[in-house]
């Protein structure tokens, strides 16, 4: 095809889906057509595409993002991971920092035996750069055997991501003789979910917030009254800026947009923690906010997040204005009556 059968194609068979509803499916089926096309045609069919009124921009907008990560694309490198390990550990190769890039870009498709020489290869012959980075990696995949790899590059490095890695999969005792490095460690939820119930460790609430208690709850098991956890979702709920929120709505296929309280910062992680210790009764109250704060959102078809999170400000406090009061906050966000 050449570029003006295939602006005619697109034309007759993609802008309708643009214009009206259409169906994910379709669009990903476009999507791979437009991306099948070379790099030099699809600039062709680019010009004429974003000079025809008849066809909706977005079609613009998706070849452009196309022709852009063509231009990012380069030659994939295929060396022996052997060869790699050894120009790694080889601090005379001159290609260390490649060898470093590489083993990191290849490590997800590799075997687990061959993650385990990285990741050995990365904490017994690196820098402070490559222990963080394997550290990280085994803190959420935590691989039995390197303990002694963990503790040597924490007394070494003592660096964040090192003392996460420690408090989540080094042994509790090692853990408390540490206790005075650890403890100023900026992640401090990790740490109270280790030793909530170790015997010398107090839990500093003041240090977390709402997200990062309810973590430690869930995590714990703890669970506290009902007016106690809903109070403390209300509070967090409350120190929630609408105009955070106050993202403009861009959808090509002029689709509803319903949000999402899960879409709330943090909220994901206190809804995990009441579902630990089975606060069904707060997780039925989020659905029905969730439900009435939905129906308000809708009327804002811009900025339907932003509604949503002043509606739910509404709903706990029962004490906010009505909703006038909404719309003349929208404007001190410099949006406009209609967000112009």
């Amino acid at each position: 095809m050449d570029a003006n059968e295939i602006v005619a194609f697109i034309r007759k068979e993609m802008n309708p889906l643009y214009q009206d509803s259409g169906s994910y499916s379709e669009l990903k089926i476009h999507y791979a057509f437009l991306a099948s096309v070379p790099v030099d045609l699809l600039k062709e069919v680019y010009e004429q595409v974003t000079k025809d009124w008849k066809i909706n921009s977005s079609v613009g907008d998706r070849i452009a993002r196309i022709i852009a990560e063509a231009k990012d694309t380069k030659p994939v490198r295929n060396e022996p991971i052997g060869t790699l390990l050894r120009w790694y550990n080889d601090k005379n190769s001159k290609k260390v920092k490649y060898a470093f890039e590489r083993l990191k870009e290849r490590y997800p498709q590799q075997t687990f035996s061959t993650q385990k020489q990285i990741l050995k290869a990365f904490l017994n012959n690196g820098t402070r750069t490559s222990a963080d980075w394997a550290a990280r990696r085994l803190r959420e995949n935590w691989i039995a055997g390197f303990e002694d790899d963990v503790r040597r590059c924490w007394e070494l490095y003592r660096t964040g991501a090192l003392a996460t890695c420690v408090v989540t999969n080094l042994p509790v005792e090692y853990v408390m003789k540490e206790l005075p490095a650890l403890e100023p460690l900026e992640e401090y939820q990790y740490l109270c979910a280790r030793l909530g119930y170790t015997p010398g460790f107090e839990i500093d609430e003041s240090r977390l917030d709402i997200p990062q208690l309810f973590y430690v709850k869930g995590k714990l098991g703890k669970k506290e009254a009902v007016s106690v956890m809903d109070a403390k979702v209300d509070e967090f709920i409350l120190g929630q800026p609408p105009s955070v929120y106050a993202e403009r709505r861009e959808d090509p296929l002029g689709r509803p947009w319903a949000p999402d309280i899960t879409s709330i910062w943090g909220m994901p992680l206190i809804i995990w923690g009441m579902k630990k210790v089975n606060h069904t009764e707060g997780i039925a109250r989020l659905c029905r906010l969730q439900s009435s704060a939905g129906q308000f959102a809708l009327r804002d078809w811009e900025f339907p997040m932003a509604s949503f999170v002043y509606q739910l400000k509404v709903l706990v406090s029962q004490d906010l204005p009505d909703d006038s009061e909404y719309w003349r906050e929208r404007e001190r966000w410099g949006k406009g009556p209609l967000g112009g």
